[in-house]
């Protein structure tokens, strides 16, 4: 499918205009469940009197991390001049550290929870 300019349909504004209202609403759907899954968790194995400092700590550590990442990102796009294979190796990254994470005792966290509630 062409548009009266000979361009692709990839190549015009309107299909991605059209996307970005359905991306939007997945992105922010993923991060409402992020945050309630992440909350529910803390809060089921950390003790309530170091309930706040562990959930400052955790957003300090977030939100600092935005910076820092965007400027590594910047200088790796800088240095190979490839932004395809920056963002494929980010996201083999995140699957890595996703996977990795099942192996971790946080990756278990029921099993402990269940485990010292019975004791």
């Amino acid at each position: 499918m062409t548009v009266q300019s000979g361009k692709p349909w990839y190549r015009e504004p309107w299909p991605w205009i059209l996307m970005s209202g359905p991306a939007a609403v997945l992105v922010a759907g993923a991060a409402t469940i992020w945050n309630i899954t992440s909350a529910s968790l803390a809060q089921a194995l950390v003790p309530n009197e170091l309930l706040g400092r562990v959930s400052t700590f955790a957003k300090v550590l977030a939100w600092g991390a935005i910076p820092v990442s965007a400027l590594l990102g910047g200088v790796l796009i800088q240095w190979t001049r490839n932004v395809a294979l920056i963002y494929a190796l980010l996201g083999a990254l995140t699957f890595v550290v996703t996977f990795a994470f099942l192996f971790t005792p946080l990756g278990r966290a029921k099993h402990y929870r269940a485990a010292g509630e019975a004791a």
